[in-house]
């Protein structure tokens, strides 16, 4: 979750906690996790707080 609050900074805790489980989850998604946070978030799209 820090890398999460380190590369999206103004994303809700919720969006974060979803970051980090998709991080931790999909392996194949990892390069993606550190140079293109954008793109995991696309896929697991937002929550209502975002």
């Amino acid at each position: 979750m820090h890398i999460g609050y380190t590369l999206l900074p103004d994303t809700s805790s919720a969006t974060i906690s979803q970051y980090a489980h998709a991080c931790a989850t999909r392996p194949d998604w990892q390069r993606d996790c550190l140079a293109d946070p954008a793109a995991v978030l696309a896929r697991i799209g937002p929550t209502p707080e975002d």
